[in-house]
């Protein structure tokens, strides 16, 4: 009970802390200074890829369009990249990789080690998603080093976890687990609970995988302590997830059911509704595996549901793909059948909104090329403008310097000595 009312207070805090933080940093992205407005936005793109990663797009738009108007370089860019990232991590991989390798050579040429550092950090997680090893390990590797060569001690941690994750894609786990345990020495020496949360989940990851369940759970605690500093609600709830599948897998039922069960609380608090579809197929596993075949199909229609309400694609694949095996595992193929058709006509669907998703990215694209060329249309009518001032000035000082010569020289001479 003690626990309970433990994390009832925590999740109030960290929602408290989340809307207020959120609130000021979209205040000052609406109407701060340039600057601020800049800083703003990395507030917002570390919150919201965290807790809501649709909101990106309206925190990059914004930035880069304010850039735009008001002729301020350095705005454009952050907007571009954090719009870049939010195409990586909706699928728009390729779209993402492009636009963020576009802005290398005007990073480059101002020699910004830092940007070097994100950039390449963002492109070697689309390579990732994209399951291409070679270019993964290349871009991270360029991240760690420009994050050296920065010199800067924020930047010494970057890179070192999408380096992890192209070892691993590699056939390299050695030097994935090098890299994660440089990651997790410089994130402690830093008192990054956030980052700390992060690494050990990794690492409670990567011995999982590998059967060492005793380090695993070791790992997935100390992720869960570290998550509960913060105030962000989905690394506690994600960490908790990972201590039910951890308990789970020790065959520790009553703790794995306790923990997915917290987890889903935590979601439902703060409306997450692709993490809340996730625990409900969680929760509808944990009880097919446990014989309780009912409940299983239960929690599994509960996270269809939740899926086809809030048109989560991903997810409603998962539920229906999970249904279909429950319905053949009890010979209801009649079932399974509709099922499998539904899933059918949803990976149809999902084909085509991938189309319409390509199209409306072009557009955005267009839209800010043209605005840009605008822009720079605008500049170059101000200096043409400047420029037209300057030589009507300088011919005015010749008419008049020829108008005064002209008046010297018709007074007559004589004149002149008699005076």
């Amino acid at each position: 009970m003690k626990n309970r009312y433990y994390l009832l207070i925590v999740t109030f805090l960290s929602i408290h802390a989340f809307g207020a933080n959120t609130r000021k940093a979209l205040e000052k992205l609406n109407t701060g200074s340039s600057l601020e407005r800049i800083n703003a936005a990395e507030t917002l793109n570390a919150i919201y890829q965290s807790e809501a990663r649709d909101s990106l797009r309206y925190v990059g738009e914004k930035l880069y369009f304010y850039g735009i108007q008001n002729h301020y370089y350095p705005a454009v860019e952050k907007g571009k990249i954090i719009l870049s990232e939010y195409f990586i991590l909706t699928g728009k991989v390729i779209d993402g990789i492009t636009t963020l390798k576009a802005l290398i050579p005007t990073i480059v040429q101002r020699n910004d080690s830092k940007e070097l550092c994100l950039v390449a950090k963002i492109i070697s997680q689309g390579y990732v998603l994209e399951h291409d090893a070679k270019s993964a390990l290349y871009w991270a590797e360029k991240s760690v080093q420009h994050a050296k060569e920065s010199k800067n001690k924020q930047l010494r941690s970057d890179g070192l976890l999408v380096l992890s994750e192209a070892n691993l894609l590699s056939g390299k786990p050695n030097k994935a687990l090098a890299a994660l345990h440089r990651y997790e020495t410089i994130v402690c020496s830093e008192r990054n609970e956030r980052k700390k949360s992060a690494v050990y989940a990794k690492l409670g990851d990567f011995y999982m995988k590998k059967g060492d369940l005793v380090r695993a759970e070791g790992y997935f605690l100390s992720s869960y302590e570290s998550a509960k500093k913060t105030t962000l609600i989905s690394p506690i709830a994600n960490a908790l997830n990972n201590l039910a599948i951890i308990y789970y897998e020790n065959n520790d039922l009553q703790n794995s059911k306790q923990f997915f069960l917290k987890a889903l609380q935590l979601r439902l608090k703060v409306n997450d509704h692709k993490a809340v579809s996730e625990s409900y197929y969680n929760l509808g596993d944990f009880y097919y595996y446990s014989g309780a075949i009912d409940k299983a199909q239960s929690w599994n229609g509960k996270s269809l549901a939740i899926a086809t309400t809030y048109n989560l694609k991903s997810e409603q694949n998962d539920a229906l793909n999970a249904l279909a095996e429950i319905s053949k595992s009890q010979k209801d193929f009649e079932s399974a059948n509709n099922y499998r058709e539904q899933q059918l006509a949803l990976l149809k669907k999902i084909e085509l909104d991938n189309r319409v998703d390509e199209e409306e990215i072009k557009a955005l694209q267009l839209e800010m090329l043209q605005s840009e060329m605008l822009a720079k249309a605008n500049d170059n009518e101000q200096v043409a403008g400047f420029t037209l001032k300057w030589e009507w000035g300088v011919i005015s000082l010749l008419v008049m310097f020829l108008f005064l010569k002209f008046r010297l020289s018709s007074i007559d001479p004589d004149k002149l000595s008699e005076k």
